[in-house]
């Protein structure tokens, strides 16, 4: 109940300070257990991700020391977080998302790692790979544009700003095998920089003259 009021006032203050729109949202499951792999552009990203999605709940990786905030941890609990220690191999936070996934919900995470200092993607590591792989379930990639200039990490406080969220094709889940792996994460990264490359050449100017062969479409929140 708490993610659904948590979704609607988010809504309520999203759409008017950054004038928020999602593309792709045909893309995410209606159902059945899904790995959301995005790039990280700021604190924002979880609520920008989950927001526009009206048909289902999403949990996801949030680093530890969150939890250790007074009034915060409690929050982001309650709203399907969970902690991941981002200093080494968190084999707890792994095996949590395995588990999620393997329960058929959707589990997002930040193959980067951390947030990007400018902006743009940085190498993908292969945890979503192996993850999805475990719990055998699709990548689903997608995509925040415009947080990093809301929110940059070098700031205390976002400011009003354009911000843009498109979900690509998913990934089928990958075997078991090294390169079946390697293959997966390669397609993940390419598919990442392939939506943000298509919302930065929107401009913002709301109009979808040239549509991506992505099967992207657009979708008012």
């Amino acid at each position: 109940m708490l993610y659904w009021v948590f979704r609607l006032l988010l809504w309520g203050l999203f759409r008017p300070l950054f004038r928020l729109r999602c593309f792709g949202k045909q893309n995410v499951p209606l159902e059945g257990g899904v790995l959301i792999a995005s790039n990280h552009q700021s604190f924002l990203d979880p609520m920008l991700i989950g927001t526009p999605i009206l048909h289902r709940q999403i949990s996801f990786m949030a680093r530890d020391t969150l939890f250790d905030v007074p009034g915060l941890g409690r929050l982001i609990a309650k709203v399907n977080a969970f902690p991941v220690n981002r200093e080494g191999g968190d084999l707890a936070a792994v095996k949590m998302a395995i588990e999620k996934l393997r329960a058929g919900e959707a589990v997002l995470l930040f193959p980067e790692g951390t947030r990007t200092h400018d902006g743009r993607i940085g190498p993908i590591r292969p945890g979503p790979a192996m993850i999805a792989s475990r719990a055998q379930v699709p990548i689903l990639p997608a995509v925040v544009h415009g947080a990093f200039e809301a929110w940059p990490r070098t700031a205390r406080f976002p400011k009003p700003g354009n911000i843009s969220v498109a979900f690509g094709e998913s990934i089928p889940p990958p075997g078991n095998s090294r390169g079946e792996r390697r293959a997966a994460t390669e397609l993940l990264s390419g598919r990442l920089r392939e939506l943000q490359q298509m919302l930065r050449s929107l401009e913002y100017d709301r109009t979808m003259a040239v549509m991506p062969s992505n099967k992207i479409d657009a979708g008012e929140l």
